[in-house]
C-alpha cells in the first residue's frame, strides 16, 4: 500500500503579514513582471505598425527601379499618408445620404474618426520632420526591401530615415533630415 504524503510544516502554511518584508518582495516581483509584460506588448505593437508601413512601401516600389529620387520619395510618402482617402470619402457620402434621408446619427463614426486621426498624426509627423520611411534613395535598402519576407526579425536590416516637409512654396517636396537604423 502506498504511503500517504507528508504534510510539510513551516513557511508554506503560514500566512504572510501585509506589512512584512516578504510581502513587499512579492509585490515588487509582481510589479516587475507586469512592467516587463507591458513593455513587451508596447514593443510588439510598434514593430507591427512599422512592419505594416514597410510592407506598404514594399508593395509600392517598382520592380525595375533600383533607386528613387527625393521627389519620388515625397510622392510615395504623400500617397502613403492619403491611403485612406477613398474610405473617408465613402463614409462622408454615406453620412450625407443619411442626412438627406432624415436619418439620425453617423455611419461608421468610430472608423471615420480613427482614419482622420491617423492621417492627421502622420501629417503632423511629416511637418515636424519625424516621419520615418525606408531610405529608398539608397540602392542597397531598395534591394533589401524587395527581398524582405515581411518577418519581424528582419526589420533591423532595413535602414530608415526621417523625412520632413520643406518650408518652400512646393508642398510636395520633402527633405530628408536625419538618418538612423532601426
Amino acid at each position: 500500500m502506498p504511503k500517504a504524503e507528508k504534510i510539510k510544516k513551516g513557511k508554506s502554511n503560514k500566512e504572510i503579514h501585509p506589512n512584512s518584508r516578504k510581502a513587499s518582495q512579492i509585490s515588487k516581483s509582481i510589479h516587475k513582471q507586469e512592467k516587463k509584460q507591458k513593455q513587451k506588448e508596447h514593443l510588439n505593437e510598434r514593430q507591427k505598425a512599422l512592419r505594416e508601413k514597410l510592407f506598404w512601401f514594399k508593395c509600392e516600389i517598382e520592380p525595375v527601379k533600383d533607386k528613387y529620387s527625393l521627389i519620388e520619395v515625397s510622392e510615395l510618402i504623400l500617397k502613403y499618408i492619403n491611403r485612406f482617402e477613398k474610405r473617408i470619402d465613402e463614409i462622408e457620402k454615406l453620412n450625407k445620404l443619411n442626412e438627406e434621408l432624415g436619418r439620425h446619427g453617423q455611419a461608421h463614426s468610430a472608423e471615420y474618426s480613427a482614419l482622420k486621426l491617423v492621417r492627421e498624426k502622420e501629417t503632423n509627423l511629416i511637418n515636424d520632420g519625424c516621419f520615418e520611411a525606408p531610405d529608398i534613395t539608397n540602392r542597397v535598402v531598395v534591394k533589401v526591401l524587395r527581398d524582405w519576407s515581411g518577418e519581424l526579425k528582419d526589420l533591423p536590416k532595413i535602414k530608415l530615415k526621417c523625412f520632413k516637409k520643406m518650408s518652400t512654396n512646393c508642398e510636395d517636396n520633402i527633405l530628408q533630415q536625419n538618418s538612423r537604423e532601426l
